[in-house]
């Protein structure tokens, strides 16, 4: 791949923690992660397309999930109990969004990078284990 480092620059603005990738090559993709206690994980591919994923999920199956085509660029997935939902953005699944209103812990100076998926929300709640797939 040609642009390595062009991917390492974009999971560091995503996942803004000390980080560390592989490269894979039969993907046409870098792997990184958080080196932090619950950290996320991320698969970039050549064409910027990503798949982030909590600590909650072993990398075969974030890497199985990524070959499958499962992105988050667009829409965010979450799993529970091997059901699959799909959202808009985080917001969807978080305790202080509720039928499409927002609460006044949201932070709504941030609320359209949250939904284009530039940032997390730092007032994000829920569980890793409920939402391994962000």
């Amino acid at each position: 791949m040609k642009n390595i480092e062009e991917l390492v620059e974009l999971g560091k603005k995503i996942l803004k923690n000390d980080v560390h990738y592989k490269e894979l090559p039969e993907d046409n993709a870098i792997y990184m992660w958080e080196n932090i206690r619950g950290g996320i994980a991320i698969i970039i591919g050549e064409d910027k397309s990503y798949l982030t994923a909590t600590s909650s999920v072993n990398f075969e199956r974030h890497l199985n999930e990524y070959r499958r085509g499962r992105r988050n660029s667009d829409k965010f997935t979450y799993t529970d109990s091997s059901e699959i939902e799909v959202a808009d953005s985080m917001c969807g699944f978080c305790t202080h969004y509720n039928n499409g209103q927002y609460s006044d812990v949201c932070p709504m100076d941030l609320i359209e990078d949250i939904k284009k998926a530039k940032i997390i929300c730092p007032k994000f709640e829920k569980t890793p284990d409920d939402f391994p797939f962000m």
